[in-house]
């Protein structure tokens, strides 16, 4: 069986527990690093697989390694030795063996169809295997170019040779112009086809590596300014994602949309700002100035109007929220927190 770098290269998925979890640890603090790229699929909350590891490691035998967490009861034990970078709660790491590409985490949602999952990444690591630079006499166009010098150095040597002798020069001469012709044309011909695949490969992998950027695709972002960096991205593939629930299965509009989801990340900055405003105001009793600056951080323009703050969120008059100097019962606080959530979060 052939092994990569002591990982034995199999058609079966390897399955993390307490005694080898090291195995999974080395990989995502990059201590340990395989020709392979490393699939990591995490169970769920409810201790489940989220998508059939059996097919998907089949599918990528030769062409990656499949890691997959035995049990949920190990999600502290590993959290604590990767520093939270891992994967869990039924979500999936792509760990690409290189500096070039970072890694990719797909994140499976309980209303997603696992196929569609397993198919997209089996499609990113073959894309990303074919990526790969081929040796150049690995290919038919080298193998000719190789050729072609060979027989380009033996004329250079025979007409050398033939120059040393009078009477055979002229014929040595006319044969090796016509041999010269022949090669000149040959090399023109597979110089371009050389240039038209240089030009194919340089457009696959610019396609390839662009999709990697956060660049606009094909939408535009339209004209509304965006309060804080992400903003805009954030709330589009929140709605998305979670639309999702609300769509037939196996249907073609589900697909597109799980896709998009799927290739976009979604980060966690919109929940991060809302738990943070539940945190500031739940058990609100009044703004002093260490509120003041917390809010501040927030985008939050506090100022006084009579009995009433008013916070204006990025000085835009469109979101503005009041809020009582004095508040008049222990709800205040939740009710501040749902009005300021509900209208810019």
């Amino acid at each position: 069986m052939l092994d990569d770098n002591n990982l034995p290269i199999t058609m079966n998925p390897y399955w993390i527990n307490d005694e080898n979890y090291q195995m999974l640890v080395e990989v995502i603090n990059g201590a340990k690093v395989y020709d392979l790229p490393i699939v990591y699929v995490s169970k769920t909350f409810l201790n489940r697989t989220p998508i059939d590891v059996g097919k998907l490691s089949y599918a990528l035998k030769g062409v990656a390694h499949v890691f997959v967490q035995e049990d949920v009861s190990s999600n502290d034990l590993i959290r604590s030795f990767c520093d939270d970078k891992n994967e869990y709660n039924g979500n999936i790491g792509i760990y690409y063996q290189t500096d070039m590409i970072q890694k990719k985490r797909r994140r499976v949602l309980e209303h997603f169809d696992p196929d569609v999952v397993s198919q997209s990444i089996v499609r990113d690591i073959i894309h990303y295997t074919n990526q790969q630079t081929i040796p150049y006499l690995y290919t038919w166009d080298g193998v000719l170019t190789s050729l072609f010098q060979d027989r380009f150095r033996s004329q250079k040597a025979k007409r050398a040779e033939a120059e040393k002798t009078k009477e055979e020069t002229d014929e040595v001469l006319r044969v090796f112009s016509d041999e010269m012709n022949d090669l000149e044309e040959e090399n023109k011909r597979l110089t371009s086809k050389l240039l038209d695949r240089e030009n194919e490969l340089e457009y696959y992998k610019n396609e390839f590596f662009n999709r990697q950027g956060v660049n606009e695709g094909f939408l535009s972002s339209g004209t509304e300014k965006e309060f804080f960096q992400g903003e805009k991205r954030a709330f589009v593939l929140s709605v998305l994602s979670d639309s999702l629930g609300g769509m037939s299965d196996k249907t073609r509009k589900k697909h597109i949309i799980q896709d998009i989801v799927q290739q976009n990340e979604i980060d966690d900055i919109l929940n991060n700002r809302r738990d943070e405003i539940k945190r500031l105001l739940t058990d609100y009793k009044g703004i002093n100035s260490k509120l003041k600056q917390e809010l501040k951080k927030l985008g939050f323009v506090v100022s006084e109007d009579g009995t009433h703050y008013k916070l204006t969120y990025y000085n835009d008059n469109r979101y503005t929220i009041v809020m009582a100097k004095t508040p008049s019962d222990s709800r205040a606080g939740k009710n501040n927190v749902s009005e300021i959530n509900k209208k810019v979060l």
